[in-house]
């Protein structure tokens, strides 16, 4: 990767990708050492000083890509470590001579500084050719007044990265004065201050007492200013850092190549005495008006480092607010920092910490300190249960967070007996046994709560429709209160039935069973919260579960189906919905062996609903079949039944001993389900009753009315969707199980595709304004494209959600090592739905489009696979060519098509044949007077203009790297990644070479004839002046370096620095100022002598250097009584271009201009006498 880097005149588009992947290789520390790898620093920095400081896009020299500098110089950063051991004073050899804090340059100097200089060596190398040859150096720079404030921060990063890397090198004891001194003025010392805590003399933390005891009152909520938020930010940040250094020192030593010298680490008491710092601010912040959301962060990592501190005090503060009911503001930010700190509560363990622990002060108990905090788990959990309030969503989003979060902590098992059977019991868990009694009546207070709260959905629908059933079936947006209402419920519910033992859960079914049988709203949040805690309830214990709830369900939906005069009607009865989405959520919750048992009772079902000619009863229809075939062929993760584990006698597992459980990695595993042959072969037969069948009458559209080839179209849909797992690409077979395929063997999407095709080309034809087929057509289009058993937008939507729940539940201080199960069960399920997501597509071809929606698949396929739009890209442009021939609503379509995806959209794709088919196909477009299309054509020309950055026309592999490359096909014993190809040979080497010749001349080509197309369209008098002023802008953005820009080019816009518009007169300045910066004659420059030369001002000079005036800078210096006044004088004196170089050290090599006579271009000269 670094060689590939550093070639020369490596398009910057490949410069980016390969910095990104430089410093993700990199970053694992762990995997390498200094000695494994060297890399060559002088090509870096060429590389970055030509990004950096060239001004290239400054000077319309080249358009570069977004965050290029950025993502360089992380790459740099990553590979100091790497550097020799002579990269240090090379480096600083290199910028010393641009160190003048009278000129811009010192801070070119120090941000060079800030990336190159290494950092990670071991004391004694820092002495030798490390630190040891800067770091004084450039703390007199940052304690003198010499330099301006602005240039602290660079040189406080690079002190903290020494800090960070090489902990306790430098005593910084002695600097603590005006390092505090210099953090009241940014607040950007976080970095440092964590890394110069603890030692022998505690380091750092006296001053950080002063500083928060200045400090304190700032955090006071009366005082709101800006200045909190800045506050807030800075303790964060500094939390956040301490957490990362203790994590490094006790749990993950080897992500850093040195380790923290034992005498620097920190101890607990010394933590204790920084959070303790702290903790006056941080409750007085706790209620402040701005960034509420950051000290329950704080509070977190804290309670981490040290809960015997934070959690009395956060105890402190939510007792007495659960008890106040004339502070509302109060309960809701302490509900906010509790639930921070909820698994740190419940793992609290005096014997394993031997930090300080605070007192309680709203307990009577004298030593309820010395005991564990775990206790007050229950307490909370028991007592919080009436912040459930639908009239204050606040306050019940923060308690079912709390609530879940404790549930999926704490096993909900009754252990009081446990006292009278297991003898080694202390005292503290004996109480603890004791307290758990309270889960049975907690468990029906809960459901009572939750069966309230689904009533007050259900009696809350709207009630404006004509009918009940549209409450039900209608998509309305749901109110933020019935959003949180329902997502809380659910979780709350999962989190119960997913930690307790079997007698809980056989209860909470039952009394579920007795809600759902008393039960039935017209209301959507109310139905879609019921059916989802039936499928929580079958996805636990699905053998014990499903065939209760799925009896329950199919036969009251038999009953309400009796007649045959429902199947016939438009508008089913509201029952008829509820029992038909209550049938499909437990479907859900099933996996594919259970479903495969059930077999001729889901098929019972499955023809009795296929009849109807409802639209809204046959769509849910296809979701129950949907969700059948989704559960036979997807591979997916079975949770482990926890039941087994927790329904053991309490002298094998004692639950209270498991709270907050983590996972042993070594002996952990899970179950997958994996679709059998019996499975396939039940998915297969569905398929065909329903897919092919309906695929049969499509065939036949003549004969079909809109209703019927609506319903056709869904079933296939719904069928296609769910079987998607098993249905192979184009091109591609499973390897391990049975496809699912057409009944004559073919491959089941290309023969859908095939009659999806057909009915496409009808519909547009015969049903034009078959909006409903059409999209239902669009939606099959994008399941045979793109859908493998999960789509994009669904698994996006669900990781979203699982992330929230990780960062909650995760341990930051000691990371993976302390993950809980269900937590890694969910990062292997959605490692899993990602591998499927990003599995490689085959080949394609495309349908027209009209709508929005297939705008939107072609968007996704184009971002998929990098050149499909050429297969569509001479359709488009027919459109557009030829718009007096297609209506108005194509023409937008196909600027559209264009326009999506901003920088990746199809007008500034990087090919050249590709931009000179768009950009003059968009210049000659039909000028029209709609302000829609006069819209639309501004848009592309703002997109082209801002997005569109310079891409490589020529580019020859250099040899250097072929050595490199060619070790990467080399095979020998143990290799993990075998090459692929064979060894190359030399006619392959010569028909490469050839071929990369030939390409480069193409794009030479075309770079002239788009320019030249530009041109021409630049000057046509025919077209509209908007038209032309877009022909000019893209003509702009040809400008380059690399290139010739044509001459007929230059003329043209030199004639339009008089232009009647402002617009085109300064577009016409700036381009002719990048030419002429491009084509400005190069000074001829000559090497200087240096008389008077000291010891220490040049190469390899050593600190302390003499700067400023010397004898040796004197020449620089202007000398008014020496001004050339002939001549002769004149050719003679020497005139210097870096007026910073000499103030502080001479590079190697010190040029001048040569004189007068040698520096007059060619063209110019004999102008002169």
């Amino acid at each position: 990767m670094h060689s590939a880097l550093t070639m020369k005149n490596l398009d910057f588009r490949v410069v980016k990708v390969v910095s990104s992947v430089l410093s993700t290789l990199l970053s694992r520390k762990n995997l390498l050492k200094r000695s494994d790898l060297e890399l060559d620093w002088r090509p870096l920095y060429d590389l970055y000083v030509e990004i950096s400081y060239k001004n290239l896009e400054e000077d319309g020299v080249l358009l570069l890509p977004e965050n290029l500098k950025k993502v360089l110089g992380a790459a740099i950063l990553e590979c100091n470590s790497f550097f020799s051991e002579s990269a240090t004073q090379e480096i600083l050899d290199e910028v010393r001579p641009y160190m003048c804090p009278l000129d811009d340059s010192m801070m070119r100097a120090l941000s060079v500084l800030c990336l190159f200089l290494p950092t990670t060596y071991k004391p004694a190398e820092h002495d030798q050719f490390g630190a040891g040859l800067w770091y004084e150096e450039l703390w007199h720079w940052f304690s003198s007044n010499e330099c301006s404030p602005s240039l602290d921060d660079k040189i406080l990063s690079i002190f903290a990265r020494l800090a960070k890397d090489c902990p306790g090198y430098i005593n910084w004891n002695d600097k603590f004065d005006m390092i505090f001194s210099r953090l009241l003025r940014t607040f950007k010392l976080e970095l440092l201050l964590a890394y110069t805590l603890g030692g022998p003399d505690d380091g750092v933390q006296p001053h950080i007492d002063q500083l928060f005891m200045t400090l304190e009152s700032y955090f006071y909520p009366s005082n709101n200013g800006a200045y909190t938020t800045n506050l807030l930010n800075f303790v964060l940040k500094l939390c956040t850092n301490v957490m990362y250094r203790v994590s490094r020192e006790r749990y993950h030593p080897e992500r850093q190549i040195l380790k923290v010298p034992t005498h620097m680490k920190l101890t607990d008491k010394q933590i204790d005495n920084f959070v303790k710092r702290l903790l006056p601010s941080l409750k007085y912040g706790a209620f402040s008006k701005l960034k509420q959301e950051l000290v329950p962060s704080i509070m977190r990592i804290l309670s981490f480092l040290s809960p015997g501190i934070i959690i009395p005090a956060v105890l402190d503060l939510v007792y007495p607010a659960l008890e106040t009911v004339t502070e509302p503001h109060r309960l809701i930010q302490s509900l906010h920092i509790l639930a921070c700190i909820c698994v740190p509560l419940v793992r609290d363990d005096p014997s394993k910490s031997q930090g300080e622990r605070l007192p309680i002060k709203v307990t009577e108990e004298v030593d309820a300190h010395m005991k564990s905090y775990r206790c007050h788990a229950l307490s909370i959990l028991v007592n919080i249960l009436p912040g459930i309030d639908v009239n204050d969503i606040s306050k019940s989003t923060l308690t079912f967070q709390i609530v879940g979060i404790l549930l999926l902590l704490i096993p909900v098992v009754d252990c009081s007996e446990a006292v009278h059977v297991c003898n080694d019991l202390t005292e503290e868990e004996k109480e603890l046994c004791s307290a758990t009694a309270v889960f049975d009546s907690f468990v029906e207070q809960l459901l009572n709560k939750i069966f309230a709260i689904i009533e007050m959905l259900g009696n809350s629908a709207q009630t404006s429709h004509t009918g009940d059933r549209q409450n039900l079936t209608k998509l309305r947006a749901k109110s933020m209160e019935e959003i949180v209402l329902e997502r809380g419920v659910l979780t709350v519910f999962k989190a119960l039935i997913r930690n307790c033992n079997s007698a809980v859960y056989e209860k909470v079914v039952e009394s579920f069973k007795d809600f759902l049988k008393q039960s039935m709203f017209d209301s959507k949040p109310a139905m879609d919260t019921i059916t989802r805690m039936t499928t929580i309830l079958v996805s636990n214990k699905p053998a014990y579960a499903f065939p209760v709830f799925f009896k329950f369900a199919s036969e009251k939906l038999e009953a309400h189906l009796s007649h045959e005069d429902v199947f016939q009607d438009e508008e089913v009865d509201t029952s008829v919905v509820w029992y038909m989405n209550l049938c499909s959520e437990i479907i859900r919750g099933a996996p594919g062996n259970v479903l495969l048992q059930h077999r001729q009772k889901i098929e019972k079902v499955v023809n009795m609903v296929a009849n109807f000619k409802s639209k809204d009863a046959f769509y849910l229809a296809g979701s129950f079949s949907q969700n059948i075939l989704a559960a036979l062929c997807s591979i997916y993760p079975i949770p482990k039944s926890i039941f087994e584990l927790l329904d053991q006698p309490f002298d094998k597992y004692l639950p209270i001993r498991h709270w907050a459980k983590t996972m042993d990695k070594k002996t952990w595993s899970i179950d997958w389900h994996v679709p059998s042959d019996g499975e396939v072969q039940f998915a297969s037969d569905l398929v065909q009753k329903l897919a092919f069948e309906n695929l049969d009458k499509l065939s036949s559209p003549e004969s079909l009315t809109d209703s019927e080839m609506l319903k056709c179209l869904s079933t296939v849909r719904f069928s296609l969707e769910g079987a998607s797992n098993l249905c192979p690409f184009f091109d591609v077979l499973p390897e391990n199980v049975k496809p699912i395929t057409a009944p004559n063997g073919e491959n089941l999407r290309r023969i859908v595709f095939v009659e999806v095709k057909k009915l496409a080309d009808y519909l547009l034809k015969k049903r034009e304004n078959d909006t409903k087929s059409m999209l239902e057509l669009i939606a099959i289009l994008k399941i045979l494209l793109h859908v493998k058993g999960l789509c994009h937008a669904t698994y996006q939507q669900q990781f979203t959600n699982f992330q929230l729940t990780k960062r909650i539940l995760a341990d930051p201080l000691r990371g993976n090592l302390c993950i809980i199960e269900s937590i890694a069960e969910g990062v292997l399920a959605f490692m899993h739905a990602r591998r499927q997501l990003t599995k490689p597509l085959a080949r394609h071809i495309f349908l027209q489009w009209r709508k929005n929606r297939v705008t939107k698949i072609l968007d996704s396929s184009f971002s998929w696979w990098t050149y499909s739009y050429k297969l569509v890209i001479d359709d488009i442009l027919e459109i557009i060519n030829n718009a007096k021939t297609h209506t108005h609503q194509q023409f937008k379509g196909a600027l559209y098509m264009l326009l999506n995806g901003k920088e990746l959209s199809i007008c500034v794709r990087q090919d050249w044949e590709t931009l000179n088919k768009v950009w003059p196909s968009m210049v000659k477009a039909e000028h029209s007077e709609k302000p829609s299309i006069i819209a639309l054509l501004e848009t592309a020309h703002d997109i082209i203009v801002n997005n569109f950055s310079s891409f490589q026309i020529y580019f020859n592999f250099p040899q250097s790297i072929m050595p490199t490359a060619e070790k990467l096909l080399v095979d020998y014993e143990n290799c993990v990644h075998r090459p692929v190809w064979p060894d190359l040979t030399a006619s392959q080497l010569q028909t490469a070479q050839a071929l990369e010749n030939r390409r480069n001349d193409h794009n030479i080509k075309s770079y002239y004839k788009l320019c030249s197309e530009m041109l021409k369209l630049s000057t046509d008098s025919k077209l509209h002046w908007r038209h032309v002023d877009m022909a000019q802008s893209f003509l702009s953005l040809m400008l380059r370096r690399d290139m010739e820009f044509p001459e007929e080019a230059v003329l043209l816009f030199y004639k339009l620095l008089v232009s009647d518009t402002i617009k085109t007169r300064k577009m016409a300045i700036a381009l002719m100022s990048s030419w002429m910066k491009i084509h400005k004659p190069k000074a001829v420059k000559k090497l200087h002598l240096i008389e008077h030369l000291g010891e220490n001002s040049g190469p390899n000079a050593k600190w302390p250097i003499q700067y400023g005036f010397r004898k040796d800078n004197l020449m620089v210096v202007y000398d008014e009584q020496k001004q050339p006044r002939n001549a002769a004088e004149w050719n003679s004196t020497r005139f210097f271009f870096k007026v910073h170089w000499g103030f502080y050290t001479w590079p190697k090599e010190f040029k001048s201009y040569a004189p007068r006579k040698n520096n007059i271009p060619s063209i110019t000269a004999h102008f002169l006498p």
